[in-house]
């Protein structure tokens, strides 16, 4: 036992002599002869550890490739670039618009990078993006990972993508990636929208609302507001707990999506004191917003689809359901059939007692 305890070796190397890479992005260079401009952000850690703020540096080299870009940025400082915590990586819109399958093989190919790190598009480009510094946050990059991380598992207003699933997305035919927009305002960072892409590079740029019905669609919604206008005034409304089911049937020549959404709601407030209270007219609410939400869904369903899109996963869903199709499945017919009906929504109210 002495023995090993004497054999036993330190850490390889120390923590002082890492460079944490929190953020890394990746934009279309425009140096000529030069693919990718990678940017990375990299948090610098106080000696006392009470202390907080956002303190880093940027790192960021143009190169045709982002090995060597990721060497080059290697060059710039004297500590062991690490990757292990970059929690979140974004692509600029305009290299998005290119390619998206090569940035997604490199990162998920690489062992350095964790693949539940999160996907973004960033706007106007990454680098811009990654220079906004917010007024209080642990780490330097920590502000990215909570708003993805609370659209995860706390609120829904927009839908989050991973690596490992962004890739298991590329290579599915009858998948597409949806990935989230990350827009810098001046000095405010906004994640509202959705840009779904096909197998190459965004095809669509989805505005709040879609995305949050996209939202409700996948993975369902908690916490999510919604404005509900009527003849009288607007009411603001929570949707609770939102969710989405949908079955695949098949009778040549259509194949038949339907879908039925259930949602618990709370009126938050209203817009004019001289409005009926909401509780007496919650029915008419009710009735609002069941209309809304689907004439919403079928319009959005219409769209995704007639730009050959399946973000949701109906193709993935016929597949598993009709084995004997599987291996000759092609998307592009498989949309051209694809109908849906959209069931009344179901809208259930939530009473908040005073006591």
């Amino acid at each position: 036992m002495i023995m090993l305890i004497v054999t036993l070796s330190g850490c390889a190397l120390a923590i002082d002599r890492r460079a944490f890479v929190s953020v890394i992005g990746i934009d279309q260079s425009d140096q000529p002869g030069k693919r990718y401009k990678v940017t990375l952000k990299i948090s610098l850690f106080k000696g006392d550890p009470k202390q907080t703020g956002t303190d880093f540096v940027l790192l960021s080299a143009d190169a045709g490739t982002i090995s060597e870009a990721l060497y080059k940025a290697r060059a710039q400082t004297d500590k062991k670039l690490f990757f292990g915590h970059t929690k979140v990586i974004l692509f600029g819109e305009a290299l998005a618009r290119k390619e998206i399958r090569p940035l997604l093989d490199f990162f998920v190919k690489n062992r350095e990078f964790q693949k539940n790190a999160y996907l973004a598009v960033a706007e106007p480009n990454a680098y811009n993006v990654l220079l906004h510094r917010p007024q209080q946050e642990p780490v330097a990059g920590f502000f990215l990972y909570s708003i993805f991380y609370l659209n995860e598992y706390e609120s829904s207003n927009v839908g989050t993508l991973t690596l490992f699933d962004a890739y298991r997305r590329e290579i599915d035919p009858a998948l597409n990636l949806a990935m989230p927009i990350v827009e810098r305002q001046q000095e405010r960072i906004r994640v509202e929208r959705t840009a779904l892409f096909n197998k190459s590079s965004i095809q669509l740029k989805l505005s709040s609302a879609e995305s949050r019905l996209i939202a409700l669609l996948t993975t369902g919604v908690q916490d999510s507001e919604w404005i509900m206008h009527m003849d009288q005034g607007s009411y603001a409304l929570k949707i609770v707990k939102g969710k989405a089911s949908y079955s695949i049937t098949e009778s040549a020549p259509a194949i038949t999506a339907r879908l039925q959404i259930r949602m618990t709601v709370r009126v938050e407030e209203q817009s004019n004191i001289l409005m009926k209270a909401a509780d007496a007219n919650m029915q008419k609410i009710e009735q609002q917003m069941k209309r809304t939400v689907q004439a919403d869904t079928e319009r959005l369903l219409l769209r995704i689809r007639d730009n050959k899109l399946d973000p949701i996963g109906f193709g993935l869903r016929y597949r598993s359901r009709h084995a004997y199709n599987a291996a000759n499945f092609n998307k592009d017919q498989f949309l051209s059939r694809l109908v849906f009906k959209v069931s009344p929504v179901q809208v259930k109210r939530e009473i908040v007692k005073i006591e």
